[in-house]
């Protein structure tokens, strides 16, 4: 006899009407150009985008107003981070630096024990899985919170797309391309050192220079130079492979996912999902 604050029936109307406003509105905004063109982001956005891999911006991020790239921040965690509410522990603290676990064992090599480098790329490896997984809960988090529906499926193929995507991204641009690029200057440097004609010669020159008293000293800096330069390459080429790597997921993964988001939701829902890659 009295006037209820939201029969069931307006309740279930307004969900439809906001679920349905939700994904038109990320369509329009992501994918108001038909053929999926790429724009160019700010360059803060580009600077911030590329430092992704280990900085404050996780790979996962798009834009609003951009086709297909990777977009400011749909999802909001830089706001929940920056007013202290939601801090990434995987990006946004030093468990970041795990990342580097890998590439340090290959500049120490020669230093190791047998299984030292192994044990580096478990602890590299364990890093990616454990924020693979993070990315995942958080793009499913995000994405419920978005559209206030969890019996599409989108929630699901949220968590898939987002975990999917960090950790192939991780494995390739953390893990095995700058391992291998470590491994092999550490081995090209120790060559030149010890088994080149011009090794040798720099060598006798060096030891003429200071004296037969400094020899170890000598044979120390030589075993450490290696090393050194291995390391002195991590920040060098962290950069240019995390912007190879995101090229080449753009044109390979990357529309995998989405088309699997389309064909899975259909185009409204699916775009949650698509936007975020």
């Amino acid at each position: 006899g009295e006037l209820c604050e939201d029969p069931p029936a307006l309740q279930h109307n307004t969900r439809t009407q906001t679920h349905t406003q939700t994904h038109t509105t990320m369509l329009q905004r992501c994918y108001n150009n038909p053929r999926h063109t790429r724009t160019r982001a700010a360059p803060a956005a580009r600077r911030a985008h590329r430092s992704g891999r280990r900085g404050n911006l996780p790979p996962l991020k798009a834009a609003a107003g951009c086709v297909g790239e990777l977009c400011e921040d749909p999802w909001g965690q830089d706001e929940d981070v920056a007013n202290g509410e939601d801090v990434d522990i995987y990006r946004d603290t030093a468990l970041r630096y795990a990342g580097y676990a890998n590439e340090v064992g290959e500049s120490f090599a020669v230093f190791l024990p047998p299984f030292g480098v192994p044990l580096s790329y478990a602890v590299a490896i364990t890093y990616v899985c454990f924020d693979s997984v993070d990315k995942g809960k958080r793009a499913q988090k995000k994405e419920f919170e978005f559209t206030q529906v969890d019996d599409d499926g989108s929630p699901a193929l949220a968590f898939g797309s987002a975990a999917a995507d960090a950790m192939v991204w991780q494995l390739l641009a953390s893990v095995a391309v700058p391992g291998s690029v470590i491994h092999t200057t550490v081995a090209a440097t120790s060559h030149l050192i010890h088994d080149t004609d011009v090794g040798s010669a720099a060598h006798a020159t060096v030891l003429a220079q200071v004296g037969q008293d400094l020899a170890p000293a000598l044979d120390v800096a030589e075993a450490w130079t290696p090393t050194l330069v291995g390391l002195a390459a991590i920040p060098m080429i962290v950069h240019p492979i995390d912007e190879a790597i995101h090229k080449l997921l753009n044109v390979s993964l990357r529309p995998a996912i989405r088309d699997v988001a389309t064909l899975q939701l259909g185009d409204a829902a699916g775009a949650v999902v698509r936007a975020m890659l």
